[in-house]
C-alpha cells in the first residue's frame, strides 16, 4: 500500500496483516491429590487428558507450572502407525 507523507511524497507502507486466532482446547477442573495439593486436569479430545501441576520446588527461573498429557484410560489410541505418512515397519 502506498501512502503520502505530510510533504506530499509517496511512502511505502507494509501490507502484511497479523491475524491472531484463539483455539479452545477444553476446560480444566481443580482437583486435590492425596497430599491435599491442588492441580488442574481436563480432557482435550476424549483420548488425551491434560494435567497442570504447580512447581512446589521452584528455584530461580524454573517454570511455575508443569504440564503433562496422558492417554485416557480404556480409550483406544486414535492414531496408529498406519495413520502416519511415510511410516514403514
Amino acid at each position: 500500500m502506498i501512502g503520502r507523507k505530510l510533504d506530499g511524497k509517496p511512502t511505502q507502507q507494509p501490507t502484511e496483516q497479523k491475524i491472531f486466532t484463539t483455539i479452545s482446547l477444553g476446560g480444566l477442573w481443580e482437583h486435590q491429590d492425596k497430599n491435599g495439593d491442588t492441580y488442574l486436569s481436563g480432557p482435550l479430545n476424549g483420548y488425551i487428558t491434560i494435567n497442570i501441576f504447580p512447581n512446589k520446588f521452584k528455584k530461580g527461573k524454573a517454570p511455575d507450572y508443569y504440564v503433562s498429557l496422558t492417554s485416557a484410560k480404556n480409550k483406544p489410541n486414535p492414531i496408529g502407525p498406519d495413520d502416519i505418512d511415510g511410516y514403514d515397519d
